[in-house]
């Protein structure tokens, strides 16, 4: 495929796919690097290209399992940040002080939590506290495992905010 095919062919979709990214990652920085990314794959691929009989269906697939990827990548992250802080969490031995702050802490998360919409609240519930797949998470409430990180995704965002009001 030469530069002028690529140009004419793949580059009309990058708004479409930017959308796509951007609706998957909730974030205007992150959808432009998988973008970025795919066209880096795209650009480095094009000679298979030719073979591409629908190139917005096939860019749209691509987009929407970087992002997925993205987010599986993110997720190991802080999961290995939730691990760090299990290690940290107040025991025994500490001060009365520390104690309480940790108490009071837990607290407002729990409150935090519990203002969570019911669909948010109940998702969340299984994949952090239950720690259950996604997969059982679906089978359990009947939604799909797009539909799972979207609105863990949303919980997430709204603790954050809600825990920084009160801190």
């Amino acid at each position: 495929m030469t530069t002028e095919e690529f140009n004419r062919i793949w580059v009309p979709l990058v708004e479409r796919m930017y959308k796509v990214a951007f609706y998957i990652l909730e974030s205007e920085d992150d959808a432009m690097d998988a973008v970025q990314d795919l066209f880096v794959k795209l650009w480095n691929k094009k000679d298979d290209l030719q073979d591409v009989r629908a190139p917005l269906a096939y860019s749209l697939e691509l987009t929407k399992n970087q992002c997925l990827d993205r987010i599986r990548s993110k997720n190991v992250r802080q999961t290995d940040r939730i691990d760090e802080a299990k290690v940290r969490l107040p025991d025994s031995s500490t001060a009365p002080d520390d104690d309480f702050i940790g108490r009071e802490t837990v607290r407002i998360v729990r409150q935090c939590v519990a203002e969570l919409p019911d669909n948010q609240r109940n998702v969340l519930e299984m994949r952090v506290f239950k720690g259950l797949s996604y997969e059982d998470i679906s089978e359990k409430t009947g939604l799909s495992q797009l539909n799972l990180r979207v609105l863990l995704s949303l919980a997430r965002k709204s603790l954050r905010s809600k825990i920084a009001k009160r801190v």
